[in-house]
C-alpha cells in the first residue's frame, strides 16, 4: 500500500533513507514555502499507537504529563512520557476520539513507548494497546498558508481552532432520496479513526471534502499543529490513502519537503528528540516542555519528582539554541572560560550559518551567554519551541 507512495515521491526527486524521503533535491523551495507557502512533510515513519477501551483517558492521565481527563473528543494535547524519576522517553502527541486516543510518537520510540505502556496495565484495566503505524500514514502542512490549502480541500471548519483541535473529513457516496429528507451514512472504522457519522441533506448540497471520491474506505484526521512552532497541520489517514492524500496536497498548493528539511527546522525551532535533547539525563523542565506538565492533577509517574523541581525552582540546567561561528560536534561540552556549562546536543547548517541546540546550566545564564563549543564560539539564543522557568 505505502509503495504507491513512494513510487509517487520518487518520480517527484524523492531520495530515500531507512524508507523515508530525506529530500525531493529541492531544500531551498521547500525551506521558502515554509516560510512564505506551505510545504508538505511525510512523517509516517513516526510511530501511531490507538489506546482504547473504557479506561484509556484515566490511563494515559496516570502514565504521562499531561492532564488527558479534561480532554473531549476532538480535542488533543502534547504530553510527556518520563520514568519514576522524571527523566523522559518520549515527547508524544495525543488526539482524543470518541472511543480512542490516537497517540503520535518519535519515529525511535514506537516499541519502547508500547512496551512502557504495556507494563502498567493491570488485570482489571479496561485499556488496551494497538500499533497502527504500518496501517496508516501522517502528513504535516507546514507554513502560513497551510489554511489556504485547507480550505481547498474541503476542511475549512478546523481553521483557527486551538492546538490539537481535530477532525475526521471524508466523503460519503451518497445517493439522493427522489422525494427529500435526510440520508445518514455512517463511515466504517479505520484505524486512524473511530465511529462517525455524516449527516448529508438531500439533495447533496452541504460542502464535504473533496478528498474522497467513490467508497466509504478512508478519511484522514486533520489535527491543528505541523508538529514545529510555525502554523500547520497534522493529517493522520489510512495507508491505502497515502499516495491519493499526497498527490491531491501537491496539487492544490503544498510543496514537498524531505525529513533532511524538517531537522533542521527542528533544530532551530528548538522541538527536543529522543537520543538528543531527551534522554535519561534531562527531565521535562530541563527540556523547555512546561506546556505539556499539568500542575494541578494528580499522581502520575514522576509527578512527585516533577513537583518538587517546579516547587523548590530545582531545573539546574536549561535547553536552548545556540549561534556558532564554525560547525560542531554534537557531544561537544560548551565552556565559559576554564569552567563547563553545558553540552551541544543537535547541530544543523542554516542560510544563516551554524545552528545548534544546547543545554546550558542556569546559574551560568541564558540568552545572550557567549560560550567557547569545542574550537569554536558561540552565542546562547532563545528557540520558540521551548519555555524557560516561568518567572
Amino acid at each position: 500500500m505505502i509503495q504507491k507512495l513512494y513510487d509517487i515521491q520518487a518520480v517527484a526527486g524523492a531520495m530515500f533513507g531507512e524508507s523515508i524521503a530525506v529530500s525531493f533535491g529541492n531544500d531551498r523551495a521547500a525551506m521558502k514555502a515554509v516560510r512564505e507557502g506551505v510545504a508538505l512533510c511525510d512523517r509516517s515513519h513516526w510511530g501511531r499507537i490507538l489506546v482504547s477501551d473504557d479506561d484509556r483517558l484515566r490511563f494515559l492521565h496516570n502514565q504521562s504529563t499531561n492532564d488527558f481527563e479534561q480532554l473531549k473528543p476532538g480535542q488533543g494535547c502534547d504530553t510527556v512520557f518520563v520514568t519514576s524519576t522524571a527523566r523522559t522517553i518520549d515527547l508524544a502527541t495525543g488526539y482524543v476520539m470518541e472511543d480512542a486516543v490516537m497517540l503520535l510518537v518519535s519515529p525511535n520510540r514506537r516499541q519502547k513507548v508500547m512496551q512502557w505502556l504495556d507494563q502498567y496495565i493491570f488485570f482489571a484495566d479496561k485499556v488496551k494497546l494497538t500499533d497502527v503505524t504500518d496501517d496508516t500514514v501522517t502528513f504535516s502542512l507546514i507554513g502560513p498558508k497551510s489554511d489556504a490549502v485547507l480550505e481547498q480541500l474541503g476542511a475549512s471548519t478546523i481553521i483557527g481552532q486551538p492546538y490539537g483541535s481535530h477532525q475526521l473529513i471524508f466523503t460519503p457516496p451518497v445517493s439522493p432520496p427522489s422525494t427529500g429528507g435526510t440520508s445518514v451514512v455512517s463511515s466504517p472504522v479505520s484505524p486512524s479513526s473511530t465511529q462517525e457519522t455524516s449527516v448529508v441533506s438531500s439533495p447533496v448540497s452541504s460542502p464535504v471534502s473533496p478528498l474522497w471520491t467513490g467508497g466509504t474506505e478512508g478519511g484522514v484526521r486533520v489535527a491543528v499543529g505541523s508538529g514545529l512552532a510555525i502554523p500547520g497541520y497534522t493529517l493522520i489517514a489510512p495507508a491505502d490513502s497515502a499516495a491519493f492524500l499526497w498527490s491531491k496536497l501537491v496539487e492544490v498548493g503544498a510543496v514537498p519537503m524531505g525529513a533532511s528539511v524538517w531537522e533542521q527546522l527542528r533544530i532551530e525551532q528548538g522541538r527536543p528528540v529522543p537520543d538528543r535533547e531527551l534522554t535519561e539525563d534531562y527531565n521535562p523542565l530541563e527540556a523547555g516542555l512546561w506546556q505539556t506538565i499539568s500542575f494541578s492533577k494528580g499522581c502520575y509517574i514522576g509527578q512527585e519528582t516533577i513537583a518538587r523541581l517546579n516547587t523548590y525552582k530545582g531545573v539546574k540546567q536549561q535547553l536552548w539554541g545556540i549561534r556558532l561561528k564554525a560547525p560542531a560536534e554534537p557531544g561537544s561540552l560548551i565552556t565559559v572560560g576554564d569552567e563547563k556549562v553545558g553540552k551541544l546536543t543537535s547541530y544543523t547548517e542554516t542560510d544563516e550559518g551554524s545552528f545548534g541546540l544546547c543545554y546550558i546550566r542556569t546559574k551560568a545564564g541564558g540568552e545572550g551567554l557567549k560560550v567557547q563549543v569545542g574550537d569554536t564560539e558561540g552565542e546562547v539564543v532563545a528557540v520558540p519551541f521551548v519555555t524557560h522557568i516561568p518567572e
